[in-house]
């Protein structure tokens, strides 16, 4: 087993971004329970890395929050501000005049077709025209001739 110096573990933080200095790296060492002298003192390799993972979880830093959106702060807009004015007409360009528009001379109207009323059929009634008086018993018909009395 190899063995490994406190200020090659101090450089090794270092590279992580984590720098201490070798006094403030022999006192965390004391409180984390590693029985070092010095600088100049050797963990074993087993030492030295549960030491460095328990640094760096120790200082790592933290995520940076994400920043707001907007300025930070609430812009209040005053109640009887006039309505603001219109913006101006946008100037309009004109390309070329349109052709003018020639009309064709109008035709006149064809002459209106008469057309005949078809005459109305007569009305049909449910009743008969005539009705034909009863004819009494015993008198002669029109096709009967008279009997001699």
């Amino acid at each position: 087993m190899s063995k490994k110096r406190v200020h090659e573990l101090a450089k090794q933080l270092k590279e992580q971004g984590i720098e201490l200095s070798n006094q403030e790296l022999v006192d965390k060492l004391h409180h984390l329970g590693f029985d070092v002298k010095s600088h100049s003192s050797s963990l074993d390799d087993d030492q030295a890395q549960a030491a460095y993972e328990k640094i760096v979880a120790e200082k790592k830093p933290k995520a940076a929050a994400p920043r707001p959106a907007g300025p930070g702060f609430v812009v209040r807009k005053k109640a009887n501000l006039p309505p603001p004015p219109p913006p101006p007409p946008a100037p309009v360009v004109h390309a070329a005049p349109p052709p003018p528009v020639v009309e064709a001379p109008a035709e006149p109207p064809p002459p209106p077709v008469a057309v005949e009323p078809e005459p109305e059929p007569e009305p049909v009634s449910a009743e008969p025209a005539e009705t034909p008086a009863p004819i009494a018993a015993g008198e002669p018909t029109a096709e009967q001739p008279a009997a001699p009395v």
